[in-house]
């Protein structure tokens, strides 16, 4: 099975990688900065035979390059894994409207455009 996983750079993204390319699917995993702060985790996935493409789910540019680019890679894209994501703890009045909009772009909106575009 061909399957496509968002937020792969670590937890539990990087868990589930490890742990579907071990059981033979094919897997291309998605973060952020593949160059930069996750780029060791990208030499960890490439020796594995994990190819990774790079995606920022609140971006819809980068959702239709990335998602594109990970079909090109495996042909059909048979299973979405929409793991990226962000948590907040504290309390609510300490939150700014910005700080609840990027957490609903990454965590709702985010998946929405990766659903659209697979």
């Amino acid at each position: 099975m061909n399957i496509l996983i968002t937020g792969a750079s670590s937890g539990f993204g990087k868990l589930i990688v490890t742990d579907l390319v071990k059981v033979g699917h094919r897997v291309v995993g998605t973060m952020r900065e593949i160059a930069g702060r996750n780029a060791a985790a990208v030499e960890e996935f490439k020796a594995l035979g994990v190819e990774i493409v790079e995606i920022d789910v609140t971006d819809d540019a980068s959702v239709e390059a990335g998602v594109a680019a990970a079909a090109k890679i495996m042909g059909t894209v048979d299973t979405l894994i929409n793991n990226a994501g962000v948590g907040a703890h504290g309390l609510q009045e300490n939150f700014s409207a910005d700080d609840f909009r990027r957490l609903f772009d990454i965590n709702g909106f985010g998946v929405q455009r990766m659903i659209r575009a697979v």
